[in-house]
């Protein structure tokens, strides 16, 4: 018990938690990037240091990475799981990946030497991963952001349950249900979505949906 609002502590201030993620990637890049600096450039460390410094940092990014990624979680106000975004954990790993294999190739053109394939390699990959990874969370949030139109502005109809398949997530019982409706225009569609417990066929379920996104993933949004 305490006499000090833990709110006004400023560890709990949002922001503080916000720019200490943002700060363990920054470390953690750098660290990778110094790895390949310091390893990779060579077939294995140079000296004693190079040896040093590579069991140290390597680890040490690694727990940057993850601590910064609950760091950011613990940053948003609402708490929302459910706004969870790949790019949090997924892109700093992509950037472990680019910074290693830049770092190596950095050093391999300062000293004018050849660049060697796998540091080469490995920057790539990182990059091109990186791209995903952009990509995914930017579909991400599109549809998560069109979920909330639907919610805001959809037309609400009832569907007809014509498939569904239960299994545990989470171990909660969901169901993968398809259910059959009839838009606005009189067509029939179709739309498929997980729930929440268990569905039977034929069961009647409440469909939201936005007339001109229904061939859009998240423009329909089912409800038992």
């Amino acid at each position: 018990m305490s006499l000090i609002d833990p709110s006004t502590r400023w560890w709990n201030s949002y922001r503080v938690r916000g720019w200490a993620a943002r700060a363990c990637w920054v470390v953690s890049m750098t660290s990778c990037f110094v790895i390949g600096w310091s390893f990779i450039a060579g077939v294995g460390p140079a000296d004693e240091t190079s040896g040093w410094l590579f069991s140290a940092l390597l680890p040490l990014s690694v727990l940057l990475i993850i601590a910064g990624a609950f760091l950011h979680l613990a940053s948003d106000p609402g708490g929302r799981s459910e706004d969870w975004n790949p790019r949090i954990i997924f892109l700093p790993i992509a950037g472990s990946f680019f910074f290693q294999g830049a770092g190596a190739v950095a050093r391999a053109v300062s000293e004018g030497v050849a660049v060697r394939t796998f540091p080469a390699v490995l920057a790539a990959v990182g990059l091109v991963a990186a791209v995903l990874v952009e990509v995914i969370s930017r579909r991400v949030e599109s549809v998560r952001a069109r979920r909330g139109r639907v919610a805001r502005s959809g037309i609400t109809t009832r569907g007809t349950v014509t498939r569904t398949r239960g299994y545990y997530l989470n171990e909660s019982r969901v169901s993968r249900v398809t259910v059959t409706f009839t838009d606005a225009d009189g067509r029939q569609r179709w739309a498929s979505q997980t729930v929440a417990g268990p569905v039977r066929v034929g069961a009647r379920m409440t469909v939201e949906y936005l007339p001109g996104e229904l061939g859009r993933r998240g423009g329909v949004v089912l409800d038992a």
